[in-house]
């Protein structure tokens, strides 16, 4: 699980940061306007993790607007778009 919540806090938003010029070129905003983020859970671990690319101005929380989602099985052996 410690290994899991690296992977999905650090490593797999610091890829996608890679490549937020890009992103924002695609979708009409700005680079300062885009986040990206990964939760496997607040204190205890969540059964599903998830990586989310966002606007900070439109999609400030998880909870709130709309935005690009990576979320990844229980199991680990599958992710969906």
């Amino acid at each position: 699980m410690q290994r899991r919540g690296v992977i999905i806090r650090t490593e797999i938003p610091e890829r996608i940061r890679n490549h937020v010029e890009t992103i924002a070129a695609e979708t009409g905003t700005t680079v300062s306007d885009l986040g990206v983020e990964g939760r496997d859970g607040t204190g205890l671990k969540t059964e599903i993790p998830w990586v989310r690319v966002f606007s900070r101005s439109a999609a400030p929380r998880a909870t709130t607007g709309w935005y690009v989602v990576y979320l990844f099985s229980a199991s680990g052996d599958r992710v969906y778009l």
